[in-house]
């Protein structure tokens, strides 16, 4: 596969299923977006108290709700047991003057009486539980057990979930790492799908070499004849060398270098 094979995903917002790069068949019931039919577009519906968030392409309960099996549902005041509060003050309306920290709740933003679960939980209606537990540890936020609203670096958020950017493969459950020279998809340091093409990398048996004629030169693809005295070469070095112009091939490091006594001028003639 090269590189002009490669899926693109649809980069219409909210999104799931596209047709063409400006149409859109189906939006993303994952990240809760509808579809607006006059429009042909997909949308957060207001009328159930959905909002969209633009960071994370996903729509989200409007303050005061949070995400009940894909419904925005109120969230309880004190002293409701499961309103996070730990010291409520009852009155018209009831207050809470602190939240629950050691069971992970806080004041909300939008208005202290309210408590939300810290960063890294989400409310699952009588508690806070762990982002991670069921999503993957990339997840640094997110409002349920199956949407994610952001990820850790080297990670990609995409449809509600955390994945490696481009050119980066998983090591474990929270860290990605790059791609060996002139891979562009990889499941491993060592295995390659998918090669940059474009600058003249080919795959073969999973790893990415230079193109016949070429060798590689830090992150590069160069001609023989960019290496001095070069005749022939594979991706890892030069394989014959110019005895015309007096170079002979050191074995050891795949260069070509002058006769003993001789040193190569700047038109790379010994």
């Amino acid at each position: 596969m090269n590189s002009s094979s490669i899926p693109v995903k649809c980069n219409i917002v909210g999104c799931y299923i596209c047709a063409s790069a400006t149409v859109c068949t189906n939006c993303s019931t994952l990240t809760n977006y509808i579809m607006d039919n006059s429009t042909q577009t997909c949308l957060c519906d207001s009328s159930k108290f959905f909002i969209e968030l633009a960071s994370a392409q996903t729509c989200i309960c409007s303050s005061g709700y949070f995400l009940n099996n894909n419904t925005c549902d109120l969230i309880p005041l004190c002293p409701a047991n499961n309103s996070g509060c730990a010291s409520c003050t009852l009155g018209s309306p009831n207050s809470c003057s602190a939240c629950d920290a050691s069971n992970n709740f806080q004041a909300a933003s939008f208005n202290p009486s309210y408590c939300v679960c810290a960063d890294g939980y989400f409310y699952n209606g009588l508690s806070c539980d762990l982002c991670n537990a069921t999503l993957t540890n990339a997840c640094l936020t997110c409002i349920s057990s199956t949407l994610c609203l952001s990820c850790k670096s080297n990670f990609t958020l995409y449809q509600g979930t955390c994945s490696c950017l481009p050119q980066y493969y998983l090591f474990n459950s929270d860290t990605c790492l790059l791609c060996e020279v002139g891979c562009l998809r990889c499941t491993s340091g060592s295995s390659c799908l998918i090669c940059d093409t474009t600058n003249n990398f080919t795959l073969v048996s999973s790893v990415c070499q230079c193109n016949s004629g070429l060798f590689l030169n830090g992150s590069s693809c160069v001609p023989c004849g960019a290496m001095a005295g070069c005749l022939t070469c594979t991706n890892t070095g030069c394989t014959s060398c110019s005895s015309v112009f007096g170079f002979t091939l050191n074995a050891s490091t795949s260069l070509c270098q002058c006769n003993y006594g001789f040193y190569p001028n700047n038109m790379s003639i010994c």
